[in-house]
């Protein structure tokens, strides 16, 4: 492990033969995987001999942090630890702190290879540590069959680093890589992409600690602590009872209370493979796409006017919808736009139809051209221009469901609707007393007097 000495020794030929003889079985494992190996080797034989011994240490010790640096310079992590490999910083602390985790989530990755690791994924250091966090340290990943699971895992739970997915991840993988793959399976249907409902469920019970508290901060993360005192099987039963509740008009009272309209992803309807493809621009469209696909679309209004979603409808000539897409627009370093599909269901949330995805992938197919990658880029400007519009604007008064229809629908999902008002309650006033001293300055699902408490 490199020291930090205030006087380090001269280095010798020897030493810097070692390091490079070290990091020589993560080039090749980064060859393998379609990484530039040429920059990972410049940026390594640069410097000063005891800044190329460093690097080189630092390639072999964690090939699977090391592309971070040479393959993304502008990342601000990459400053920062590039710094403590040049100086010759404890690597492992260096490491945690910039990524914000423990020491033993970065031990673990010591020497593990990059195709293990990162199962061909480019670019997701970040990704990689914030998940492993959560993840209890004799839990985690040890073999190649159990990295490819996690990041299964991951994927379907469309993971962040914070919040309560993370606590999801922790609670599937405590069991163990097996019964984690096979119970997300038995939930899902098996379609482990349904996983990433969980997400609208969280951010709905949010709102609904919101109606309670009056507080948007100390409710986000009260609603996070809360919903860490449930497992994986009963978060998903109550996901499942909320999308039923808010398609139930009796419970929801959903109703459009806006129709602004948003810009259109589609300058005009798509045609192809028999299917038509067409942009859903207001809360009625989405609403009536969720009450007729049977899906939770409906609750996607705010985040289309804040131009984080675009929702595509694919239907029949006849008008007869087979599928429903929510695309994201991502902007790249050097401005190029590029469309991801966040996710893309049929009726009932299951996976669509074989048309649908082929309609799908010609639509991305288009978005790759010359002049699909220019519309692309005017779409995004103006998502950015519209939105900006909306930062004076209430965006409750955009959401499809009302806030007296909040406790509602979560006495429909909560069995002791009486007794988890009690608990939220109790979450807030610790949140709001400890808030300020540093707790939650990370998550609030790792904090360990929290989750003593309320789980």
């Amino acid at each position: 492990m490199i020291r930090k000495s205030s006087t380090p020794p001269a280095v010798s030929l020897h030493e810097l033969e070692l390091a490079q003889a070290g990091m020589s079985d993560a080039l090749n494992d980064y060859f393998a995987n379609g990484l530039s190996v040429e920059s990972i080797e410049q940026w390594a034989h640069d410097g000063c001999a005891k800044v190329r011994r460093n690097r080189q240490q630092f390639v072999g010790l964690f090939p699977s942090i090391a592309p971070l640096l040479a393959l993304q310079p502008d990342d601000r992590f990459s400053d920062g630890i590039c710094r403590a490999v040049d100086r010759g910083d404890e690597l492992v602390r260096a490491i945690a702190s910039e990524f914000f985790v423990s020491p033993p989530t970065v031990r673990h990755l010591r020497g593990v290879p990059w195709s293990i690791a990162m199962d061909r994924r480019q670019g997701e250091e970040l990704y990689l540590l914030g998940s492993l966090e959560f993840i209890p340290q004799e839990n985690r990943p040890r073999d190649e069959d159990e990295w490819s699971t996690l990041w299964i895992l991951i994927d379907s739970l469309g993971f962040a680093p914070l919040g309560p997915t993370g606590h999801v991840l922790s609670d599937l993988c405590r069991r163990g890589y097996d019964d984690a793959y096979q119970l997300a399976m038995d939930h899902s249907g098996g379609n482990l992409y349904r996983l990433i409902d969980l997400h609208d469920y969280f951010r709905f019970v949010q709102r609904w600690a919101e109606t309670l508290l009056g507080d948007p901060c100390t409710s986000h993360d009260s609603a996070a602590v809360f919903l860490s005192g449930y497992g994986f099987p009963a978060l998903w039963r109550q996901s499942e009872e909320w999308h039923r509740a808010i398609l139930d008009p009796s419970i929801a009272s959903i109703q459009p209370l806006h129709e602004e309209r948003w810009p259109s992803l589609l300058p005009e309807p798509f045609h192809t493979e028999g299917l038509v493809v067409t942009s859903l621009c207001s809360a009625s469209e989405l609403l009536s796409e969720g009450m007729g696909m049977k899906h939770c679309v409906a609750s996607y209004a705010s985040r289309c006017l804040r131009g984080e979603s675009h929702i595509l409808s694919l239907r029949t000539p006849n008008g007869t919808r087979r599928s429903t897409v929510e695309i994201s627009l991502a902007e790249a370093p050097n401005g190029m736009v590029s469309p991801v599909v966040v996710q893309h269901r049929g009726h009932g949330n299951v996976d669509p139809p074989d048309e649908a995805k082929a309609a799908l992938a010609d639509l991305i197919n288009c978005w790759k051209t010359p002049v699909g990658e220019a519309f692309l880029k005017r779409s995004l400007q103006s998502s950015r221009e519209f939105s900006a519009t909306m930062s004076s604007i209430d965006q409750d008064g955009y959401s499809l469901i009302p806030r007296e229809s909040c406790a509602l629908i979560m006495q429909s999902v909560l069995p002791n609707y009486d007794h988890c008002v009690t608990k939220l309650e109790r979450i807030a006033r610790e949140v709001g007393k400890d808030v300020s001293n540093g707790p939650l300055a990370g998550n609030p699902i790792l904090n360990p007097r929290f989750k003593r408490r309320f789980a």
